[in-house]
């Protein structure tokens, strides 16, 4: 299994099991604290119905669409250690991922990741990347900004 560095060169716990929330926004309404609360007490309450106790990691793969940018807030408050009601947050050796540790240190990877609109109305999730990208493309040309020659083949 591969380990999530942090840029301290300390490893998270290295569990067999790993939970993913595989679609999350994060929007200006939300309060921080109340999010990553709610994820740290979801992913326990799974992982007790799995019979894991705290032997997981919990991963968040942001789906975040044009107009947020949340995850280079926290990149942010990662580099001038600047906490969230007590949640505090590390980079990582990927550029596309963050550590969230609460004050009782459970830890949650924060991956980045994009929600784009084509112009055909198709929702389409590009996760483990902070590029930025427009609405409105077409499926083709997306998927050409996705996966360069995919469609040359």
């Amino acid at each position: 299994m591969a380990t999530l560095m942090t840029s301290e060169t300390r490893a998270l716990p290295p569990h067999e099991t790993v939970l993913v929330d595989g679609h999350v926004h994060i929007h200006d309404c939300f309060d921080l604290q109340i999010l990553f609360e709610s994820a740290q007490r979801n992913f326990s309450s799974a992982a007790g119905a799995l019979g894991l106790g705290r032997e997981f990691n919990a991963v968040l793969l942001l789906t975040e669409s044009q107009d947020a940018n949340y995850f280079s807030r926290l990149l942010g408050k990662a580099t001038d250690k600047s906490l969230v009601n007590g949640w505090r947050f590390q980079t990582t050796q990927e550029a596309d991922s963050l550590i969230a540790i609460s004050p009782s240190d459970f830890e949650l990877a924060l991956i980045a990741g994009r929600q784009i609109v084509t112009a055909e109305r198709l929702e389409v999730l590009a996760v483990c990347t902070d590029k930025l990208f427009d609405d409105g493309d077409t499926n083709r040309k997306l998927i050409q900004l996705l996966i360069p020659g995919l469609l040359n083949r």
